[in-house]
């Protein structure tokens, strides 16, 4: 802005000490030759990549589902997905990009809503119905002895 002088006012919206004075400046100049718009980020040079929707949805579907045997996993990370569509289907995203659309989507393959059993048969023996392992519970239900 401009005082009446012609000379520049530092006006507080613009002296914080994250930028450097040229920083400063630029946004005093800008805002005023464009006023508060002069303000708003430009935008950045070169296309932005656009990921086609049949590639978001292959994504979605693949993260809805219990990951393919040959991968050996349980559930499916950012990382493994982008590693595995590489692999099988020839398609190219970051692991960057699989977590983003599973944010969008509210997606969170790693937290899974049932609850898995052990396979070891002796895993049976060893828990009670509620999970606790039979001679933790036992031993905390007794009664103290008293003599």
């Amino acid at each position: 802005m401009l005082s009446s002088s012609g000379k520049w006012i530092a006006v507080s919206l613009f002296s914080d000490h994250h930028h450097s004075r040229l920083v400063r400046r630029e946004r005093v100049r800008r805002y005023h030759d464009r006023g508060v718009p002069g303000l708003a980020d430009r935008p950045r040079p070169g296309k932005p990549a656009e990921v086609p929707g049949s590639v978001r949805a292959r994504i979605l579907a693949l993260t809805r589902m219990t990951p393919p045997a040959v991968t050996g996993l349980t559930h499916w990370s950012s990382r493994e997905m982008a590693a595995f569509l590489a692999r099988h289907e020839n398609v190219r995203v970051s692991h960057n990009f699989i977590a983003d659309l599973w944010r969008a989507h509210d997606l969170r393959p790693h937290r899974s809503g049932t609850f898995k059993l052990s396979n070891d048969p002796a895993f049976v023996d060893r828990r009670s119905p509620t999970g606790r392992s039979i001679s933790r519970s036992r031993s905390r239900s007794r009664a103290p002895e008293t003599s």
